[in-house]
């Protein structure tokens, strides 16, 4: 009889621990800020890069973390469904202002010299990209731990590499960040995702027309426009909407047609000068994050890298080319901005 009772005492926790792991799944799916196609194809990656067990294990601890708090990002988004979801199905962001440009071409600069301008413009922090829900910032606020988390260095985990690439990006989680960090964190689908993970499943995800079906695409849209209009009800009310970015133009081509009446700056840069000090910093975050040494030996990585930014940079002239044609561009050289 005794035995019986451990045994079935046994199996109710086995069957209880396996409700709450498929509970807990079931949640992490309904997560509107995921995309489970792209989260696997770089696991699968990590999983089979033949690298040094550090390494590997520093990459498969920051993909297994991120899992782990899936479920909780749904509920957080959740509850802001449930107190603000009519307000936001309400607020409209018209005239946004897009600031873009290939890397190291001065974007950072001019936008948060802009951003500065609180009485014109509302942008959207690192911190806030990273945890796009009102009930946590309100939270922080209450607890008065803003000033603190605006405050943490982005690099600091890094080490002396960390210093190094902060000295080339200054990036704290309350500086005004592109929206690309969003897209990076979220959905894997992002250049800065082969900074982290340098495989080719990266580059081949952070190539949105070849990468996500149309329903993706509409997820991932829809999820973004959410985040800005929170930040827009939350504390850029009366405010135009400012970002840039300098790695996905053809996400841009999406936005400007799913914002009313965007204005859109394009920066340009000699292209010797933007690609050496593009290689420079790739080579700087990609060791401060992936800790992976020699890159500039490395061919396979030096490929994927400069593929991607021919795309990017062919994405970039289309774009500007079609807006310039409907009068909707103002093209801004480096050397203007440094005079």
């Amino acid at each position: 009889m005794l035995e019986f009772s451990e045994a079935l005492y046994r199996l109710i926790v086995v069957e209880a621990v396996a409700l709450v792991i498929l509970l807990t799944v079931y949640i992490g799916c309904q997560n509107p800020l995921w995309c489970s196609k792209n989260f696997w194809s770089i696991f699968n990656s990590v999983s089979r890069l033949n690298i040094s067990g550090y390494t590997k294990r520093r990459m498969l601890r920051h993909l297994l973390k991120d899992l782990l708090l899936n479920p909780l990002r749904a509920i957080l988004w959740g509850v802001d469904e449930l107190f603000f979801g009519k307000r936001l199905d309400d607020t409209k962001v018209e005239r946004p202002v897009f600031i873009i440009s290939q890397p190291r071409s001065g974007s950072t600069f001019l936008h948060r010299t802009l951003a500065s301008d609180e009485t014109s413009f509302f942008s959207i922090t690192y911190f806030e990209w990273r945890w796009p829900y009102i009930c946590v910032w309100w939270l922080v606020d209450k607890l008065r731990l803003r000033n603190y988390i605006n405050s943490i260095d982005y690099w600091s985990r890094y080490g002396e590499s960390g210093k190094l690439a902060s000295k080339m990006h200054p990036h704290k989680y309350g500086s005004y960040e592109e929206h690309g960090v969003f897209l990076e964190e979220h959905f894997y689908s992002h250049y800065f995702v082969f900074r982290r993970f340098p495989v080719p499943e990266a580059i081949s995800a952070a190539i949105h027309e070849n990468s996500l079906t149309y329903l993706e695409r509409e997820k991932i849209l829809r999820s973004f426009e959410r985040v800005v209009k929170k930040v827009a009800i939350y504390r850029g009310q009366g405010r135009i909407w400012l970002t840039k970015e300098n790695e996905c133009a053809d996400f841009y081509g999406w936005l400007i047609n799913r914002f009313h009446g965007p204005r859109t700056i394009f920066l340009v840069r000699d292209v010797d000068d933007m690609l050496s000090s593009y290689h420079n910093l790739s080579v700087e975050s990609t060791w401060a994050k992936a800790r992976i040494l020699h890159l500039e030996e490395n061919r396979r990585w030096q490929n994927n890298n400069f593929y991607f930014r021919r795309v990017e940079v062919e994405s970039f002239l289309r774009l500007y080319k079609h807006l310039d044609n409907l009068g909707r561009a103002v093209l801004v050289s480096y050397e203007d901005l440094n005079n």
